[in-house]
């Protein structure tokens, strides 16, 4: 069994681990690479395996960049349509960066609390 085919690339390995990980997003590398082996008769490196992962869970749920920038506007729609809700959103900037902020924490509370 060789390691790392040349015609074996996290393409396609993420079309073959694809429904694997949306059934179970925490499923592990080490079983995506069992399953890898299985199919193709061949072993991908962890490394590969897991990029294939990460591309599958963006697929899924949207990169971390785009949910990032999505965040002000959810918390803006939980304030309109729960009235008396209260948002904290807190950033910081980025080490070495005066113009990029990046997340820190999150805090919002529902009137009842």
């Amino acid at each position: 069994m060789g390691q790392d085919h040349g015609r074996l690339d996290s393409k396609v390995i993420v079309q073959h681990i694809f429904s694997m990980v949306k059934a179970d997003p925490t499923i592990s590398i080490r079983v995506l690479q069992g399953g890898v082996v299985n199919h193709f008769c061949c072993k991908a490196s962890y490394r590969m395996v897991w990029l294939a992962k990460q591309r599958v869970i963006a697929r899924i749920y949207g990169d971390w960049e785009e949910s990032y920038n999505e965040l002000p506007r959810w918390l803006f729609a939980m304030q309109m349509y729960f009235s008396g809700t209260w948002v904290q959103l807190v950033t910081q900037p980025w080490p070495g960066s005066t113009d990029i902020v990046i997340f820190h924490r999150v805090f919002w509370t529902f009137s009842l609390c």
